[in-house]
């Protein structure tokens, strides 16, 4: 990430997105279009879009000028939670329903355990050199998950399929990377 100083006195933020492999799950494009998506239905939080080079994973934004919330007050977390009302405020709307899914969403109680043995799976392929986090892993780790999930799916409200993904009328975009270590606080008192 990178601050451009322009000529013209104009700031703004170049950011450099890794390769992907396939371009359908290219990170840069999910960001523009979801930058873009709050902006067209008025939800101002998110970064303004001045460019992208999807070939060679390069975008531009408007600078934002603010300071990082280090220790968050009762102004910062109201303002967070404004931002998450009005994501769920506009949840019908037309753009959001043509909206597509992120990369990792989990839409149902399968898709979420699913997400964590992959993660689990892609940790055990890798060389672990603690023998504690070895026998963490094997010992406490895998037999917590596998009685996690038989609780889950045991728990789950009747009258819904723990495998099949929540009926559109009830999801809400998710400010997944949304929170305090990704924000500012603008002089003007919004966080964005």
């Amino acid at each position: 990430v990178f601050k451009v100083c322009l000529a013209d006195k104009s700031e703004n933020l170049l950011k450099r997105y890794p390769q992907e492999i396939a371009v359908h799950e290219s990170r840069l494009k999910t960001e523009a279009s979801a930058c873009r998506l709050l902006s067209t239905v008025g939800i101002e939080q998110s970064a303004e879009v001045i460019h992208e080079d999807v070939e060679n994973e390069i975008a531009v934004f408007r600078w934002i000028d603010g300071n990082r919330v280090a220790n968050p007050k009762a102004k910062h977390i109201e303002s967070l939670l404004q931002f998450v009302e009005e994501l769920r405020d506009i949840k019908r709307t037309d753009e959001v329903n043509a909206f597509l899914s992120a990369k990792e969403a989990c839409l149902g109680g399968q898709d979420i355990c699913d997400q964590i043995q992959s993660r689990r799976d892609r940790l055990g392929r890798g060389e672990i050199k603690s023998e504690e986090l070895k026998t963490f892993l094997k010992q406490i780790f895998d037999p917590l998950l596998t009685e996690t999930i038989a609780w889950a799916q045991e728990k789950w409200p009747p009258g819904h399929s723990f495998f099949e993904p929540l009926p559109r009328e009830f999801q809400t975009l998710s400010p997944s990377d949304f929170g305090f270590h990704n924000a500012l606080w603008e002089r003007s008192g919004k966080l964005r």
